[in-house]
């Protein structure tokens, strides 16, 4: 819904997310790690007084159901990683959402202050005449002069809020131009049901979820790292001398063999810990599966309400008091013009218009903001 949040902006800002990706895709083919081969010799006495070589190649490896878990638990990792991406994706969209409509309303603010300013500049100019040729006195004259340099305090300030949130929206969308919001400030639309709930697809519930899975393979790797492990080892060697067939044998011929072996998991006790640390692992990772989905639900929670809440704040300005502020700024200014109302009551008239325009400013904006939270929370991202 917004001009600049494409999909090709958040390429750059979740670039790291994206090599995350491409990371766990390829550590998944470091599932079957199997150790390196040994290649032994020997060469001495070991079998007569004639001096024997040997060679032999020796492979270790774990148990098959090892390397099934180490790949389950990469493919949940790799999961992971895209579930991060999903969220970090949905959390710049949402800033950019937030950056987007505060620009819009801090320009909807200015020009409220300038026009402001040009209608108390008016009235100085007139005062300060009035002042001059003794038709009043010093405090009508000192009254605007402050009037208007409270106004431009405002600007200064709102202008600094200003400069403030471009930078923020250069980062966000990580341009080196510097970037201004195009728009006018309106109403964003609702489209949200009273009993609302968050869903499952949301992309911190699929985190929390995806970590509960990744707890879980952990804790079945653990488990398949006691089986025992497998060895095997193919052997050639010289056996110099009389054998026992009585035929005498030279260094050049050659003698195989080969070696199984299985490595049992007798000394456990640090695996047995591993094991029970795995579980607790995922019970940690249920309990955040609970306390996130209340979290979120309770933001939801509190979010409608101030939705009703601003709704019908909203609706009373609306209806009348905007309307009632136009009439009291106009009347009020046709009747300081005849003289049936003096200076200081012309300045509590106007403020109050003025108070009434710029508190619906306020009240707009907390709405686009809410707004933008709620369709955080109610989309799957």
């Amino acid at each position: 819904c917004l001009p600049l949040a494409q999909a090709k902006t958040y390429l750059l800002l979740l670039k790291n997310n994206l090599l995350q990706i491409e990371f766990q895709e390829k550590l998944k083919r470091s599932a079957f790690d199997v150790p390196q081969t040994q290649v032994l010799g020997q060469y001495g006495q070991y079998n007569s007084v004639f001096w024997d070589n040997q060679i032999g190649i020796n492979q270790s490896i774990s148990f098959p159901t090892v390397y099934l878990r180490q790949k389950e638990l990469l493919e949940q990792l790799s999961k992971a990683s895209e579930n991060d991406y999903a969220l970090k994706k949905a959390e710049m969209k949402k800033q950019v959402g937030e950056i987007f409509y505060q620009w819009l309303y801090l320009k909807e603010k200015q020009k409220l202050l300038e026009q402001s300013d040009s209608l108390y500049a008016k009235f100085l100019e007139k005062s300060v005449l009035r002042y001059n040729q003794g038709e009043t006195n010093l405090l009508e004259k000192s009254t605007a002069e402050n009037q208007r340099g409270q106004i431009a305090v405002q600007k200064l300030q709102l202008q600094n809020d200003m400069e403030l949130l471009k930078l923020k929206f250069q980062l966000m969308l990580n341009s080196v131009d510097a970037l201004s919001p195009k728009g006018t400030l309106n109403k964003l639309e609702s489209v949200l049901k009273l009993d609302s709930v968050v869903s499952d697809g949301h992309a911190q519930i699929r985190i929390l979820k995806q970590n509960k899975a990744i707890a879980d393979k952990k804790h079945e790797l653990q488990r398949a790292r006691k089986l025992p492990e497998l060895a095997v080892g193919i052997n050639s060697t010289s056996i110099q001398g009389m054998g026992a067939d009585d035929v005498y044998y030279p260094r050049s011929n050659r003698f195989q063999y080969v070696q199984i072996g299985v490595g049992i998991p007798i000394f456990s006790r640090a695996q047995n810990a591993q094991i029970e640390a795995s579980k607790v692992q995922i019970s940690i990772a249920e309990n955040q599966i609970d306390y996130g989905s209340k979290s979120l639900q309770t933001d939801l929670e509190m979010c409608l309400k101030l939705y009703n809440n601003l709704s019908e704040r909203l609706k009373i300005y609306e209806s009348m008091s905007l309307q009632n502020a136009i009439i009291t700024q106009e009347t009020a200014n046709v009747q300081y013009q005849n003289g049936e109302i003096s200076f200081l009551e012309w300045i509590i008239l106007v403020n109050g218009a003025i108070q009434i325009q710029s508190t619906y400013l306020d009240l707009i904006n907390a709405w686009n903001q809410n707004m933008i939270q709620l369709n955080y929370l109610l989309n799957e991202n």
